[in-house]
């Protein structure tokens, strides 16, 4: 009988094991499995944040050509040879500076996939460039103006290896009329655009941030009394540094001017009848009423900003407070009359950069302003051009002995975080 019940014990326990082994191999391998996922969503999750990072990145080359950063952080997904069928969505957001990536795949397991308990693996990562971006070499800083960029007739702006920035919320914030014709790498509008644009790189970008004036910090040159008096320089000369009131006009003369910082003080810097005005290491401090450029048609115009000084890669510097020049139309809305004017169809060199926030600034004329340049930067109220100039905004910062003052120009201040 013992003998008996025994073998009816071992039969039950047998009976039990069979049961149970397949349960417990599969328990085993299931978590198994899941250590095995766990490495590979691991794996996935770094793929995920340095793709992300990789492609966020690319931003301050290209700025705006979504594809483009798109097809970077596909291609950097794409180099894990070990890791295949890799599916990957990419979204890039330029508004807020961000590129989202979700990377998944079938995962690898030995039980629970061919179960159908599991079978999709995914990571998702953000992002974000911090930091200004890029190269921003023309900023149009009123926020109210109309048209804050303005491109009429037959004139033209070329800026092939830099930005365009206007902070004007206007659906017309950039107007560009139908003969007219814009080169520029990359244009940020916080409002819209009106017209059709030839030759841009990318395509604007439109309800952007708006940028902060990059050299509202600067301080003005200190100065003292005045050392000349509606000065007219009517035969060729050389000029001194000083403080010039009632403004400074070359008429019909050739002039040289010395190293130094310019005050011009209560009237406008003019050269008009054929004048000549060349000089390096200067720059022009504008103040007071009336402080206003005024180059005509027939003049002549060569200069470079000061190396060193007060007014360190400053070319011309208008004091903020001056009085506005406005009038009045339709419903009591003001509108910017001519303020700082370039007519000249001989303005090849203007390096360093240009800072009018007090007023528009007016190139008109018929041939290329600043093209001669190795940089240029222009920060103003309000931008218009006239006629048929062609404004040329070069960026070879690395040719000129001129600095770029800080905040304008090549940006490196940028860091790619991760925020998911």
């Amino acid at each position: 009988m013992l003998d008996a019940w025994r073998k009816d014990n071992e039969g039950a326990t047998a009976m039990i094991v069979a049961v149970l082994l397949p349960i417990m191999i599969l328990l085993g391998g299931i978590a198994i499995d899941q250590s095995y996922i766990q490495s590979q969503m691991s794996k996935l999750q770094v793929i995920a944040d340095d793709g992300a990072l990789y492609a966020v990145r690319e931003m301050e080359i290209v700025r705006t050509d979504t594809s483009r950063i798109e097809q970077v952080a596909l291609a950097y997904v794409d180099s894990f040879q070990d890791m295949p069928e890799l599916r990957t969505q990419v979204r890039v957001d330029m508004a807020n500076r961000t590129v989202n990536l979700i990377v998944s795949k079938e995962p690898e397991t030995y039980f629970m996939n061919p179960l159908g308990m599991i079978s999709t693996i995914k990571a998702e990562s953000t992002a974000q460039l911090l930091g200004e971006v890029g190269n921003t070499c023309l900023i149009a800083l009123d926020s109210d103006m109309g048209r804050s960029l303005a491109l009429n007739r037959k004139s033209s702006l070329t800026a092939r290896d830099c930005a365009l920035y206007s902070n004007s919320t206007s659906p017309q914030s950039l107007r560009v009329f139908p003969n007219a014709s814009i080169v520029v790498s990359n244009v940020f509008l916080v409002g819209g655009y009106q017209g059709t644009i030839r030759g841009l790189s990318n395509e604007p970008v439109t309800d952007a941030p708006p940028i902060a004036d990059p050299l509202a910090g600067r301080a003005p040159p200190a100065y003292g009394n005045c050392d000349f008096f509606d000065y007219i320089a009517k035969h060729d000369d050389t000029l001194a540094a000083g403080v010039y009131c009632g403004g400074l006009q070359i008429s019909g003369a050739r002039v040289n001017l010395e190293p130094g910082t310019y005050i011009i003080k209560d009237g406008p810097l003019t050269v008009n009848e054929g004048g000549w005005i060349e000089g390096r290491d200067v720059g022009f401090y504008l103040t007071g009423k009336d402080a206003k450029l005024n180059f005509e048609q027939d003049s002549h115009i060569s200069l470079e900003a000061p190396r060193a000084g007060p007014l360190t890669g400053l070319l011309f510097f208008a004091d903020i407070t001056n009085p506005k020049t406005v009038s009045f139309v339709g419903g009591g809305a003001q509108r910017l009359r001519d303020g700082h004017v370039i007519r000249s169809d001989d303005a090849r060199r203007l390096v360093g950069t240009i800072y009018l926030p007090d007023d528009k600034l007016v190139v008109d004329g018929e041939t290329p302003v600043a093209d001669q340049s190795e940089y240029t930067v222009i920060i103003a109220q309000s931008f218009e051009l006239n006629n048929g100039p062609n404004l040329v905004i070069q960026s070879d910062y690395a040719a000129s002995p001129v600095p770029v003052p800080e905040g304008v120009g090549p940006n490196n201040s940028t860091s790619a975080v991760l925020i998911r």
